[in-house]
């Protein structure tokens, strides 16, 4: 805990393991991420296909969690971010959570 009384997260080396085995693990980053001035339809189709290679993915559901968890944008776990959003999943907030990818550690 900080002298604030709040909980400091640190990422477990464990929890992040999961990534080695990613399928995307050697891809252009570019390809799962949009930029600024991309076109609906390009979007849509780069996304698409983003999608694909998550569907084959081993560590699919890990992945999915992470961007839950953290808010990341982009395509992760075979959704992408407007995805995540329209499912309103609740996201853990701080280190008490039940999420493997944060451990309590005090200060």
């Amino acid at each position: 805990m900080t002298r604030s009384g709040r909980a400091v997260l640190s990422p477990t080396v464990d929890a992040w393991a999961w990534q080695a085995h990613a399928r995307c693990r050697s891809m252009d980053t570019e390809f799962f991420f949009s930029y600024d001035g991309e076109r609906h339809g390009v979007r849509a189709r780069r996304e698409r296909a983003a999608k694909q290679i998550c569907a084959q993915c081993p560590v699919q559901a890990e992945c999915r969690m992470h961007a839950i968890t953290l808010g990341e944008y982009g395509v992760w776990g075979g959704t992408s971010d407007g995805d995540r959003r329209a499912t309103a999943l609740p996201v853990p907030l701080h280190a008490g959570s039940s999420h493997p990818h944060f451990a309590r550690t005090r200060s």
